[in-house]
């Protein structure tokens, strides 16, 4: 039985959850997946890309070392199958959960021209629909889309660009919301941080949520979790142990991030509401 959070819903951090092996650490551990057996995937920007732990953090196993540039969002989906967002490389990848490459999305080095709508110019999460499997990504800091794809990775849509008047979709992209009951932050400044869309492409349906919100998502396969912070969303065992361990394991924002800001072209974003920064 998964029971909704409510106002007076606490999470807590556990500290030293994470039984890391010495020498094995987290740098920039960005984002956070929990699979149908309650193991713990850590996608983050170390020499150990994804790690992976049991629900009481015991240390399983890590792969991708080397095989990714600046790893960002990752999401599981109801068959265990991984999609990892890499923003620097402009790809969005969909993996087994040992590792093995199924597809990949976008041409990894390759980015597209900025601001211009073309997928990808440093994407950072995949929401999966449940049902058809279609995959809706945000793009992200060089761009101010989702793209809708189908479950083979062949594109369908595309929608969103930079500003806040009217019609327009929002400043970039940075995290996508699970299919489900989510409620939004409706207090200021959150409108101009986050937008609700159709599945299929805008205005409303209630079923899918995007938003350039402080942060990515951490998805789990129960469909609990939602972008950022300060949006109620379903409580389970799983999500829970999720929030937990990226609470835990949240680390600062590097120079290079900052640096990476301080180079957008000017005008870049929203002139009305704070611009986010980059995990």
């Amino acid at each position: 039985m998964v029971n909704a959070a409510t106002s007076t819903t606490v999470y807590e951090p556990v500290p030293y959850w994470a039984k890391l092996p010495h020498p094995m650490l987290f740098k920039e551990a960005t984002s956070v997946a929990v699979d149908s057996n309650d193991n713990v995937y850590v996608f983050n920007r170390g020499n150990h890309p994804v790690i992976i732990f049991d629900k009481d953090g015991n240390f399983l196993e890590t792969w991708g070392a080397g095989e990714f540039v600046r790893p960002h969002g990752i999401t599981i989906d109801a068959d265990d199958n991984l999609y990892l967002a890499d923003d620097d490389a402009h790809v969005v990848e969909k993996r087994t959960k040992e590792g093995k490459l199924i597809f990949r999305i976008g041409e990894k080095g390759k980015a597209a021209a900025w601001q211009e709508g073309d997928p990808f110019n440093r994407p950072t999460h995949v929401a999966v629909h449940p049902d058809s499997g279609d995959l809706f990504i945000s793009d992200g800091y060089g761009n101010s889309r989702v793209h809708k794809f189908d479950s083979d990775g062949k594109h369908i849509t595309s929608w969103g660009e930079p500003g806040s008047r009217e019609g327009r979709e929002g400043e970039g992209c940075f995290s996508l919301a699970a299919f489900g009951p989510v409620t939004p932050c409706t207090s200021s400044p959150c409108p101009a941080r986050l937008r609700h869309f159709d599945c299929a492409c805008p205005p409303a349906c209630p079923r899918a949520w995007a938003g350039s919100m402080h942060g990515s998502g951490s998805q789990g396969r129960d469909g609990g979790f939602g972008p950022g912070r300060g949006i109620p969303r379903k409580a389970s065992s799983r999500a829970a142990g999720s929030r937990k361990v990226r609470s835990t394991l949240k680390s600062r924002w590097s120079a290079g991030s900052r640096a990476r800001r301080a180079s957008r072209p000017a005008g870049w974003g929203l002139a009305s509401a704070p611009r986010p920064t980059s995990p």
